[in-house]
């Protein structure tokens, strides 16, 4: 027995160093993933931190953006078409007719972007008119007829293409004249109907073009003359806005 203790305890002074030894080198050898072994053709596996994938948000315009329709309006306009007068009195009635221009302004604000509210001031104005009556026609020559209407509009614009469409209704006088005649009438009720395209040239500024109908209903000083004015054509226009 004393033998067999002796042996058992000499091998196990000799196998405890190995077994030490191994366990340390286990410690010291690199692992799989780490970064030593990826030229041994071990793979890193993918990093799995989470990433922001929210899609990025439009540019929203803002208040300082110059090509918007907000804030201060001001449109300067010229009509260009056929004007037209039916005359009415004394249970005769003729056509006055001709080719002309005018002159108009606007001048509003946006409650709302892209509606525009506004005041009006506009002059048409045609030379040398055609009369037609049932006693038959000729032209008027270097006489003129015309009108004068003050009102309020409204234009709202459909974006992005900037077409915009609107009306207004005024108060409108009628005038004409021919050699040493002249006559006036009372002021009358009156609509405009608009509609066209603006381009931007510059920041804050556009130019336009657009179709126009205007129409306007008058009376005479007498009572028993009536007068009614049309006008078809298209309106050149300059905006600040």
């Amino acid at each position: 027995m004393k033998n067999l203790s002796i042996a058992i305890l000499t091998l196990t002074a000799l196998w405890s160093p190995r077994v030490h030894a191994q366990a340390l080198a286990q410690t010291r050898a690199p692992s799989a993933s780490s970064p030593s072994s990826a030229g041994s053709g071990a793979t890193t596996p993918p990093d799995s931190t989470p990433r922001d994938r929210t899609p990025a948000q439009p540019q929203l315009p803002t208040d300082d953006d110059p090509r918007r329709h907000h804030g201060l309006y001001v449109s300067l306009q010229i009509p260009i078409g056929t004007r037209s007068f039916k005359v009415s009195t004394a249970g005769t009635e003729y056509t006055l007719s001709g080719f002309g221009a005018g002159f108009g302004i606007l001048v509003g604000g946006t409650p709302a972007e892209n509606l525009v509210i506004h005041s009006e001031l506009s002059v048409t104005s045609a030379s040398d008119p055609t009369l037609k009556s049932v006693a038959g026609s000729g032209t008027a020559n270097g006489g003129s007829i015309g009108t004068v209407g003050i009102g309020a509009g409204a234009l709202y614009y459909l974006m992005p293409w900037n077409v915009y469409l609107g009306g207004a209704l005024t108060l409108s006088r009628a005038n004409f004249t021919f050699q040493d005649t002249s006559a006036t009438t009372d002021f009358g009720v009156g609509a405009i109907f608009r509609a066209g395209k603006e381009l931007w040239i510059k920041d804050h500024w556009g130019l336009g073009l657009g179709l126009e109908y205007r129409l306007a209903n008058m009376g005479g000083d007498d009572g028993d003359t009536t007068l009614t004015a049309s006008m078809l054509g298209i309106a050149i226009s300059s905006v600040y806005n």
